[in-house]
């Protein structure tokens, strides 16, 4: 984390603000300017810290004192052949933070893990969603578990899930999963009957118009007197044309008009 990334952050703060000028209900680019602003501030601050680290950096060099009694004590324990609780001590500590850093650098956006909230600063299982930082110093950017809102944390506000709580977290993500199915599935059903119903309904409504009707003397076709499919009496008829099997209409002969002498008819 540099002055060149704070740079960064600010620019893309701007482009982003050009884009709200334009159409300021766009919910994405509400969130990431929200993203863009905790990230300004969080670089701003580390180095805000880094600089005043270096200048209150004390000078000479810590050298170890041979009057010192930890160190007596492990002189006479390494004569004696026995272990020095001490070297165990650091070298414990030790692996156990460059297994904390190593879990750290492997965890990549999509991952789960426990993350620290600032609200009452206890973890609670999250989702990272993006990761940014240089290598030395991550900033995560995490959803909690059950909520949609997003919040920046540092790599020491962040822990690696264990394998049992991985295990616990995968079953409650399936469940999640099958449950949300099962409501869509439901959902689906309720559409389906709903249509079902307003059909019938329908239907219903049709049925009635045309009983109406045929009381009023109205005929509908398909409703009342014979269907049009229906064998006809004529034998030489054909099944579903109307009329068919009768001969062709006779027209009588055409007169021309004759007109009396005086002009009369």
């Amino acid at each position: 984390m540099d002055a060149k990334e704070l740079e960064t952050y600010e620019y893309q703060l701007s482009q982003v603000n050009i884009v709200l000028e334009k159409d300021p209900t766009n919910a994405e680019c509400l969130s990431l300017k929200g993203e863009l602003v905790n990230l300004i501030t969080l670089t701003k601050d580390f180095l805000a810290q880094t600089g005043s680290s270096k200048q209150t950096n004390p000078s000479g060099d810590n050298k170890e004192s041979s009057l010192d009694p930890s160190n007596n004590y492990s002189t006479k324990n390494s004569r004696s052949g026995s272990r020095i609780p001490n070297e165990q001590d650091k070298l414990a500590k030790s692996q156990g933070a460059s297994n904390q850093t190593d879990a750290l650098k492997s965890l990549n956006a999509g991952d789960l893990c426990m993350a620290k909230y600032a609200g009452d600063g206890k973890y609670y299982p999250a989702k990272i969603t993006t990761v940014g930082g240089s290598s030395e110093t991550r900033i995560y950017t995490v959803v909690f578990k059950g909520y949609d809102t997003t919040e920046l944390v540092s790599a020491s506000e962040i822990r690696p899930l264990t394998d049992h709580k991985k295990r616990n977290l995968d079953t409650t993500e399936q469940e999640s999963d099958k449950d949300r199915k099962r409501k869509k599935n439901e959902k689906k059903t309720e559409n389906k009957a709903a249509k079902a119903a307003e059909q019938l309904e329908k239907q219903k409504s049709w049925q009635s118009f045309a009983k109406k009707s045929v009381k009023k003397g109205v005929h509908i076709p398909g409703i009342v007197g014979d269907s049009m499919f229906a064998s006809p009496d004529n034998p030489f008829g054909k099944v579903g044309v109307v009329g068919s099997g009768k001969g062709m209409t006779q027209y009588g002969s055409k007169q021309r008009h004759k007109f009396n002498g005086n002009g009369a008819e």
